[in-house]
């Protein structure tokens, strides 16, 4: 093979690798930054939550955490089947059902801007984020984040916002 047919296959190989699809784009991110919009007007409000992306140690152990449940949930039907009792469910009150989904999403937000309520401080803990998902008077502000969190493009490399 001459020096001319080497330098046309290695110019060949860089071009058949330039086409070829990277997949770091498809790569989720580890936190993204949500802004929180006027649930009216739809405009930007200055309030910005930082929530964890499906790859965070907090959401990989909010993942395993759950899967635990339900690998515990599986013995226990498991267990009633091989004992020949019959599997009644779970018998949980439906309220109390959303207070654990919530108290794991709410996990999730890492932090957010400053931001007060009726001119008191309402800094970003876990007690103020639980008042966002359970009182009335936020309900909508919550419904963005869910929507934002199980939203695949929110967390994914080429659309974060972070």
């Amino acid at each position: 093979m001459s020096k001319r047919d080497d330098a046309a296959s290695a110019d060949n190989q860089r071009q058949a690798s330039a086409a070829l699809f990277d997949i770091a784009a498809l790569e989720t991110v580890g936190t993204d930054v949500m802004t929180v919009r006027h649930p009216v007007t739809g405009a930007a409000t200055d309030w910005k939550w930082t929530i964890a992306g499906p790859g965070h140690p907090v959401a990989e152990a909010l993942r395993a955490e759950f899967e635990r449940e339900q690998a515990d949930r599986q013995r226990r039907i498991e267990m009633a089947r091989v004992n020949g009792k019959k599997w009644k469910g779970d018998d949980e009150d439906p309220a109390e059902t959303d207070r654990r989904h919530n108290q794991r999403a709410a996990k999730r937000v890492l932090e957010w801007t400053a931001v007060t309520v009726d001119g008191a401080p309402f800094p970003c803990t876990p007690e103020n984020v639980m008042r966002i998902a359970t009182e009335p008077r936020w309900r909508r502000v919550w419904g963005q984040f869910i929507e934002y969190l199980v939203d695949e493009k929110s967390f994914t490399k080429s659309s974060a916002s972070s």
